[in-house]
């Protein structure tokens, strides 16, 4: 009866922190985005993001321990057995909210270098009709979405509010880690400074990111390639075992009831996962 009671109060503790910590940052996310977006600088808005997740990643590991150890308790498991199983899940909830925050930059950063190609290509198009390079903005602006509407709209609403064209332009720049938008960046800035020809300028530039945007579409048929043979290695012992489990039963059965057998499969794990890695890590290819 008293653990009973204690794993109902490791339940209820579980609970009160998610709805302690958890409910109010969800519940509070337009004012953090309030207070990311009028931030002061490009850093300040890192050190907001990292504190949001390193409050999400313990509020998770903490709820996600407490349950784990509770359900283990209830099922009168070993201590040996669920305690690591609770501190492991606990870690890797914690680091959760850092990997998700990665995956969406990077998803982010792919969606605007792919958007970079049509956009410049539509600033272009304005230039030659004879619009100004803010007018030319403003028109592609029209026609695009995502990503590069959002970037291109708060440097024009900086531009309107009295900063220098080729200012905002910095300023965005270093908010994004684009190759594409450094290079059209870099070059608008340099033509506006030298006087010269924007059109001729912009069209280089173009030609420039269609030929990258090529080359990396081939890298990444490459490297996905590599990915998969990478997969298939590391999976061909589990997919030898499995055979052999059902061909030649008597022959497995050792390594899969005796704790010597365990352990041999826990190091064969834990060393497929460590070249898995290895092998990935070798054949990724960053741009």
């Amino acid at each position: 009866m008293t653990s009973q009671y204690l794993a109902l109060g490791t339940v209820f503790f579980a609970v009160f922190i998610g709805t302690l910590v958890l409910t109010p940052l969800f519940s509070a996310h337009s004012s953090y985005l309030a207070t990311l977006n009028n931030s002061s600088s490009y850093d300040d808005k890192q050190i907001l993001v990292k504190k949001r997740n390193v409050q999400v990643g313990l509020s998770l590991g903490i709820c996600i321990c407490a349950l784990v150890v509770a359900a283990g308790w209830c099922m009168k498991f070993a201590w040996y057995i669920y305690l690591p199983i609770a501190l492991l899940l606990g870690a890797v909830m914690c680091w959760l909210p850092f990997v998700i925050s990665r995956k969406v930059a990077l998803r982010r950063l792919r969606a605007f270098d792919d958007g970079m190609l049509d956009f410049t290509v539509m600033i272009l198009n304005s230039l030659k009709a004879g619009l100004s390079l803010t007018g030319a903005i403003e028109a592609a602006l029209e026609n695009a979405s995502g990503a590069v509407y959002d970037e291109f709209a708060l440097m024009l609403k900086e531009h309107h509010l009295g900063l220098e064209l080729p200012r905002a332009l910095s300023n965005m720049s270093q908010r994004n880690d684009s190759e594409n938008l450094q290079l059209f960046v870099l070059t608008v800035s340099v033509c506006m400074k030298t006087g010269g020809s924007m059109v001729e300028v912009l069209d280089h530039v173009v030609s420039t990111i269609r030929q990258r945007g090529e080359f990396q579409d081939k890298v990444k048929t490459m490297v996905a390639q590599s990915k998969f043979e990478a997969l298939a290695i590391s999976m061909s012992p589990f997919a030898a075992l499995i055979i052999l489990c059902i061909f030649k039963p008597s022959f497995v059965k050792p390594l899969l009831v005796h704790p010597i057998g365990w352990c041999a499969m826990a190091f064969v794990c834990i060393w497929e996962i460590i070249g898995f890695i290895i092998i990935k890590r070798v054949v990724t290819v960053k741009f």
